[in-house]
């Protein structure tokens, strides 16, 4: 796809602002995941690395979500996310 240059610094511009916009919350939210007791522990339905990853990965999704960043949660075992342009639409 071929963007002027106009365009693309326009469209630099358009991310650096929404990542200064988002960028407090996420610091908040990562600081919070990660206080979150996440070791491996006994396998639960559902919950194939226990009970303490789980609630990291639930808290994960809710962050993402909260940002607007597309997830999806494989297995319980792993968040997958992807930020698209959609993160400029606000």
């Amino acid at each position: 796809m071929f963007v002027n240059k106009e365009k693309k610094a326009d469209l630099w511009k358009k991310i650096l602002q929404k990542i200064d916009e988002i960028s407090n919350q996420m610091i908040k939210g990562i600081k919070s995941i990660v206080q979150i007791d996440s070791v491996k522990s006994e396998p639960k339905e559902g919950m194939p690395f226990g009970e303490g990853v789980n609630n990291a990965l639930i808290a994960t999704l809710k962050l993402a979500e909260s940002l607007r960043i597309e997830t999806e949660n494989v297995d319980n075992m792993v968040v997958n996310m992807e930020k698209g342009m959609t993160m400029l639409e606000s």
